[in-house]
């Protein structure tokens, strides 16, 4: 018995439903990415806004002499800061200033003001709804007080002559 010949298929046909397939599992997969990648931008611009909310914050505080606390933020102080806490903080710094203009000793002991510190919050949606993150931002400045040490024109007299300022000479210094 013979057989009657198969038509045969051609190769087009075969690859159409190889197309569908690998359709089926790289949509989901890009589809996974592009979610990700918008999350980590928003996360990106969230993270942005909340410092530049903090910083704008810290500034008002400081510009209105730490009396008045902007809306919607929030701050923690003023508090005072003396020269033993500057020492620190400069991790050396200050006693290898005040061996070079020694008169500025009596003026960076002395209690050298308030500071305060502003805590700006924000939350981020994780994608596919799977919580949310806190974002924080934290900015500590100086309040800007009115009167203030550094207006004395012997330290810009000392300044000069410790650089040896190529300016300092034009007003005879």
């Amino acid at each position: 018995m013979t057989r009657a010949p198969r038509p045969v298929r051609s190769p087009a046909r075969r690859q159409r439903g190889a197309i569908y397939v690998e359709a089926l599992v790289i949509i989901p997969v890009l589809a996974t990415l592009w979610m990700i990648l918008l999350f980590i931008e928003r996360g990106n611009t969230v993270d942005d806004e909340t410092v530049e909310r903090g910083r704008y914050c810290a500034w008002r505080f400081a510009a209105d002499e730490c009396e008045g606390v902007p809306p919607g933020c929030e701050v923690d102080g003023p508090g005072e800061v003396d020269g033993a806490e500057l020492d620190v903080a400069s991790g050396g710094a200050l006693l290898e200033l005040l061996e070079v203009f020694p008169f500025l000793a009596d003026e960076l002991r002395r209690p050298y003001g308030r500071d305060f510190r502003v805590t700006s919050r924000d939350r981020l949606a994780r994608p596919f709804g799977w919580g949310a993150i806190e974002v924080e931002s934290h900015q500590s400045r100086m309040c800007q007080e009115r009167e203030g040490p550094w207006r004395d024109y012997s330290v810009f007299v000392a300044t000069c002559a410790y650089h040896r300022l190529p300016y300092c000479s034009i007003g005879g210094l």
